[in-house]
């Protein structure tokens, strides 16, 4: 929406005249009643367009000498509409220019079918959730968003390191367009709050090596401040033993603080993953082998017919929907299945020294029961 108010030298003028050219409406503060050579001043310019706002842009027209309100209204009007056919105000983002004029430095090579799979694509690697994989290739990673002509500036550092790169770094790096800037900026949020959120793996065998994981993050000039330190003590640091090693920079210490508050939540996990292990009890499998008599110390064994032929590597897999497939419609003794099928995976996982296998919430009953009008089956269990 652009509102011009012109403001005459005289005084005297008609009453307000609203007007629509180009769907744009103009209001005006029209015209001397007594004209003669008149020079109009289009002040206080503003613009609208997608939340951009330029207030107070200032305009100094010369319109021909005029000697009716009409002919000066018609000449006011054909040089607005010489300004918008030369595009003068008419350009909304700057970006969009560049890439009218540039495509190809914001096309990517990945393939999408459609715009939607592209959307989606960006959602599912970029928003939504991170991918990390893709993230090591950096290159690859710019190519998705559609910023690939910037994969050389970035060449040889680790997005450990870019993802707290303010403005003014990136535009050391020679990325000049502002909006390129925000846009990576925006993304490299998005990893963070990912990382803050959710965490991200955790190399220990690389912080066994304490300077190759400074390399890692960027921060290897600082590498000499932690000789001689196990990385077990260094992340239990706080911002003034850091300032204390000689890391001055306060953006610096920020960086690794955080840092250190991922290894930490990932080696308490470990810690608790490890304690979980020695409380449980290793599975008893000459009991899982016999089937009846493992149902019978659930006090289940009229469930055995339902059983046989099966492994009880296949049966500890099942959820309720498999099993009510097979014919148990009782709720509660899905249920109780379930939790038991639960607990052998929970014990194997222990003995093996993997992770223990989330419990699966009970799906919605109602949703997984037949229409009362296309069944008529019993209901025994």
């Amino acid at each position: 929406m652009k509102l011009f108010r012109l403001i005459t030298s005289t005084p005297t003028t008609t009453p307000i005249r609203t007007m629509t050219m180009n769907n744009h409406r103009i209001s005006q503060f029209l015209i001397p009643k007594k004209s003669s050579s008149s020079l109009f001043s289009i002040s206080k310019f503003h613009y609208s367009s997608s939340n951009i706002k330029y207030n107070n842009y200032l305009l100094s027209l010369s319109l021909l000498k005029s000697t009716t309100t009409t002919s000066t209204t018609i000449n006011t009007i054909n040089t607005i509409k010489t300004i918008n056919t030369n595009n003068t105000f008419s350009r909304r983002f700057l970006k969009i220019d560049a890439r009218k004029r540039n495509p190809e430095d914001y096309q990517s090579n990945l393939t999408f079918c459609s715009p939607q799979e592209r959307a989606d694509y960006i959602q599912k690697n970029y928003i939504e959730d991170v991918n990390y994989d893709l993230l090591e290739d950096f290159p690859k990673w710019l190519d998705g968003i559609g910023l690939k002509k910037y994969a050389r500036n970035f060449e040889g550092r680790n997005w450990r390191s870019l993802i707290d790169m303010r403005y003014e770094e990136m535009e050391n790096l020679n990325i000049d367009d502002k909006y390129d800037r925000h846009t990576l900026r925006r993304y490299f949020n998005y990893i963070k709050s990912h990382i803050n959120k959710e965490g991200t793996p955790i190399n220990f065998k690389l912080l066994a090596d304490f300077s190759a994981w400074l390399d890692s993050i960027g921060m290897a000039r600082y590498a000499s401040n932690f000789e001689g330190r196990q990385y077990q003590e260094i992340v239990e640091m706080m911002y003034e033993d850091l300032e204390a090693l000689g890391i001055d920079n306060y953006d610096d210490r920020h960086i690794l603080r955080r840092h250190f508050q991922n290894i930490r939540a990932a080696m308490a996990d470990r810690r608790r993953i490890s304690e979980e292990h020695d409380r449980l009890a290793p599975p008893d499998y000459d009991l899982l082998e016999n089937t009846p008599a493992w149902l019978e110390s659930m006090g289940l064994k009229s469930l055995t017919p339902f059983f046989q032929n099966r492994k009880w590597e296949d049966i500890i897999e099942m959820n309720h929907n498999d099993l009510e497939m097979m014919g148990i419609r009782n709720r509660n003794l899905r249920s109780m299945l379930v939790r038991n099928f639960w607990l052998v995976k929970r014990a194997v996982a222990a003995e093996k020294g993997i992770n223990i296998p989330p419990r699966v919430k009970r799906q919605s009953y109602i949703k997984s029961l037949p229409h009362p009008s296309s069944s008529s089956r019993s209901y025994s269990y």
